[in-house]
């Protein structure tokens, strides 16, 4: 049993500020890049335009972007308050998130 809580998952929260009334995903290695993921929506709670979202991770390393959805059309966007990003296959960057 005490294996299993080593690989317990955990909460884990991201957070982004973009224009109120976006359409926001967060969209990783955590789902395999699945857009438009209804489970990782991201929620401005007040109408503010903070978004955040609580996910339940095992711990690893993960990489994932944010989806921001505009008239049905998606753009890609690192995590700015993030510095730690690694380059990917598209000549951008991905953040990257490491759950202990």
């Amino acid at each position: 049993k005490a294996e299993e809580k080593k690989d317990a998952e955990k909460s884990v929260t991201l957070t982004c500020r973009f224009e109120p009334g976006r359409e926001v995903y967060a969209v990783g290695t955590f789902n395999n890049w699945l857009l438009w993921d209804k489970t990782k929506k991201m929620a401005d709670k007040k109408g503010d335009g903070v978004y955040s979202i609580t996910m339940r991770l095992k711990p690893g390393r993960y990489e994932y972007k944010f989806f921001l959805v505009t008239g049905g059309k998606g753009d890609w966007t690192e995590d700015v308050q993030n510095a730690e990003k690694v380059p990917n296959s598209m000549g951008t960057f991905n953040s990257v998130l490491v759950v202990k």
